[in-house]
Order: structure tokens, then sequence, then C-alpha cells
């Protein structure tokens, strides 16, 4: 009997893997290529994670920012100086949103306003952009950017003040409000308001931009196509809650020869401009000068809600604490939220039960009014 051949290491090399040894070298690529792959995924999801953090975070700060900024502001009236007391609150119903300019001067004793835990929104902010239940900042003073410097002339008012937008001029005994119109019986109102110029000489006095603004949170970012406002169908048929804001501003009402009137302005735009998304919930304090009249510094001695304050505390409005709750746009799966954020006086708040998955965070600042605090320094 022959013995077999022995099969040397280069015929064993010839004859390829086994059926098991494909099998375990294919189960580990499977391995491998999952592992990849889920590595992959969850880079992504981490991916997005953080870029809707960093939009939530910049929306909050610019929200913020913008609100920060208008508090400063709220209460310049040029060189204007010497408000008036006021007596009676404008109301939500009415004069909140009033162009008359006999209406404007009065208000103008409130530099700062709110209407707190609102279930209407005043008459300029439609209900359907409105979330019953919050609270709509009011704010009015004079742009801090001249729009005619003093010494102007009759032909500078063409040239540079716009149909349609609300003016003020101070000077030396009150103040002026006016529109630019078309009407050729109109007088040149702010023509015989002076103030000193160089070397004492009379020069027309300066004249800025009126500004009146209403921050609100609403309930959807942009309408639906065709709609104007707010309805479940909005940003995609996922509404994002936002911080926006209505300016009585121009209508772009136009018409010569340019003159000015003392009268009813025109009516006015008042559709709502977009200021931050994801802002689901907005409260403030008011910092109230308490002490005696003769004693006031300016420094706030407590804190209120105002809901409502009198007259003489928002007259008293020294800064305001703003506490904002910001939102991701997009919901993040798996994720529930389950804090609780101290929003000032009002208290905490925690996530609505039909949006946990949404992460959030709160941001708070003190804005002082500026131009009503330091008049007060002693």
């Amino acid at each position: 009997m022959m013995n077999q051949p022995r099969r040397t290491a280069r015929h064993r090399a010839a004859c390829g893997f086994s059926l098991v040894e494909l099998m375990v070298s294919l189960t580990l690529g499977l391995f491998i290529i999952s592992g990849m792959l889920t590595l992959i995924a969850r880079n992504s999801d981490t991916r997005g994670e953080i870029e809707k953090a960093g939009r939530q975070i910049e929306n909050g700060r610019y929200a913020v920012q913008r609100l920060t900024e208008d508090i400063h502001h709220a209460g310049f009236f040029g060189e204007f100086y010497d408000l008036p007391a006021g007596t009676v609150l404008p109301t939500a119903a009415t004069d909140v949103c009033s162009t008359d300019l006999a209406v404007l001067k009065t208000d103008m004793s409130f530099p700062i306003q709110a209407f707190t835990d609102a279930a209407t929104p005043p008459s300029c902010i439609d209900a359907a952009d409105f979330v019953a239940g919050t609270s709509v900042l009011v704010l009015r003073f004079a742009s801090p950017v001249l729009t005619l410097a003093e010494g102007w002339v009759t032909a500078n008012i063409a040239a540079t003040l716009a149909p349609g937008v609300i003016y003020v001029q101070p000077y030396v005994e009150g103040v002026n409000f006016a529109t630019r119109t078309s009407s050729p019986s109109a007088a040149t109102l702010f023509a015989s308001s002076m103030v000193s110029g160089p070397a004492g000489a009379l020069v027309t006095a300066p004249i800025y931009r009126y500004i009146t603004r209403l921050y609100f949170i609403s309930p959807c970012s942009r309408p639906a196509s065709g709609q104007a406002h707010c309805t479940s169908a909005a940003d995609n048929g996922a509404p994002i809650p936002t911080l926006k804001m209505v300016e009585l501003g121009s209508n772009g009402t136009t018409g010569t020869p340019p003159l000015w009137s003392n009268g009813t302005a025109p009516a006015f735009s008042t559709t709502p401009v977009a200021v931050a998304e994801g802002i689901e919930r907005l409260e403030f304090d008011y910092g109230i000068d308490t002490l005696p009249a003769t004693q006031k510094d300016g420094a706030a001695d407590a804190y209120s809600r105002c809901a409502p304050c009198t007259v003489a505390q928002w007259q008293d409005v020294v800064s305001v604490r703003i506490s904002l709750l910001a939102r991701n746009a997009e919901r993040s799966n798996g994720y529930s939220d389950p804090k609780t954020y101290a929003m000032g006086l009002a208290g905490s708040a925690s996530a609505p039960s039909g949006s946990l998955n949404f992460k959030r965070h709160l941001f708070q600042a003190v804005a002082r009014l500026n131009n009503l605090s330091m008049r007060r320094e002693q």
C-alpha cells in the first residue's frame, strides 16, 4: 500500500480559507462596520445637538442684548430731560398703540410700562400672534441717532425726514411732536422751536425719530404661506415660540409738498417683527426707587412684578431684571427636560408637558434705565 504524499506548506496555503474561517472573518468585519456606523451616527447626533445648543444660546443672548439696549434708551428724548408728571397710565385698548400726537406727548411721561400676565394683548398686536398670559413690555424713547441736527433749514425736511414717521423735537421750553405730511395748509411746526447755538445765537432745535416699541412672546416665528398671523401651520407645521416686537412706525405714506402737521398721524404699520426664535418664556421684575422725593438716588430699593404697578411706581422704575427662558427650535430624541427654572418674582417654571423633549437654557440680566436713574444720582 502506497503512502499518501505529505502536504507541503505551499500546498496547504493554496487550499484557501475553510468555511468556519470565512464565517468568523465576516462576523468580525460586520462588528467592525457596525461599530464604525454607530460611531458616525453618534458623532452626527452630537454635532446636531451642538448646533441646536449654539443657535439657542445665540438667540437667548441676542434677545437679552436687544431688550437691554432698548431699556437703556427708554426715557431718552434728546436734550429734553424734564419729563412731565403723568397722571393716567396709557391703556392697552387704545392709548398704548395710539399714533395721535397729543396722546404720544402725554404717554412720554411713562418711558417704560408693562402689561403683566396679560390675557389679551394691546390693540396693535393680533391675539393670534400673542401667547395669552404672558407679558408685554412697552418702551418709549427718541432714537439716539439725530435725524436733523440743530440749525437745520426748511430745505432739509424733504431731503431727510420720511413721510408718516413720528418725530420729536426737544427745546428749552418743552417738546414738539409732528409728522411730515402732504397737507399744503400745514404749518412748519418745528421751525419756531429754537435752542441756543454757537456764540449764543438761537437756531432751530434738533429733531429725533420718536419710537414706541412693544416686546412680547408670539407662538410662532413665521406664519404659514398666505397667512398674516400665527396658526398651527406656521413654521412648517411646528410653531416655534418667538420674541417679537411691534414698533409704531412709517406706513410708507408719501406726498408733496412735504410740510408738518400737529394733527393725527396716518395709520401706522403694526406688523410684528421676529427678534429671536425659541424664546418660550419672558418675565420682568422692575426695580423701583422708593426713597422720598427729595432723597431719590436712582438706585432700585425694591423689585416688583408690577401686576399692576401704580402711576407713581412706574415713574420710579429705574432698572429691569430680565428672566428669559430659551429652548431649542428642534426636538432632541430621547431627551426629557426634568429641570425647573427660576423666573424671578414670577417663581419657578417647568417645561410644558407637551414639549419636554426640547432642551432649554435660562438667561438673566439686569438693565438700568440710564436716562431715568442717572438724573436722580446725587
